[in-house]
């Protein structure tokens, strides 16, 4: 059996020469399109996301810091940026079910409109809700109301 000889200081440590690269900082250079060295596990990845069967699910696992969120995020992107948007989807309040909300399919990109529009006719109607409270008819019927009670 080969004896294992230690390194040396020298040995230790992979010098190159600066002036062979031809930029000034690394934020100059471009986003590599691929990661390097991981071809199996971005084959399974890309396996992962190809297969179209609802109940699939790509589950990464592996030390934290090596990568994987941004290379599933980078695979995923990749592949969104040649499919078609996506329907947005809301789930809305079921008055005669409560406990099973309703969803709504709408175009893409619908989904924050519809949102908004909820919001600001919500805004409007606490506003047109206080103001018919206030207002001289409402206080008449109540009183109308409230003599025929005591009646």
């Amino acid at each position: 059996m080969a004896t294992v000889l230690p390194l040396n200081a020298e040995e230790l440590c992979n010098k190159c020469d600066p002036d062979q690269f031809t930029f000034e900082t690394t934020a100059e250079l471009e986003d590599l399109e691929e990661v390097i060295g991981q071809e199996r596990a971005v084959d399974a990845i890309r396996f992962a996301i190809s297969i179209q069967q609802p109940g699939y699910n790509l589950f990464a696992l592996g030390p934290n810091g090596t990568g994987k969120h941004t290379s599933v995020q980078h695979s995923l992107t990749l592949k969104a940026a040649g499919e078609a948007v996506p329907s947005d989807w809301c789930y809305i309040y079921n008055f005669s079910q409560p406990h099973m909300p309703l969803a709504l399919r709408l175009p893409a990109g619908q989904g924050l409109t519809m949102s908004q529009d909820m919001n600001r006719l919500i805004e409007e109607l606490f506003a047109v809700l206080a103001g018919a409270f206030e207002s001289e008819e409402y206080h008449s019927q109540k009183r109308a109301i409230e003599s025929e009670f005591q009646e």
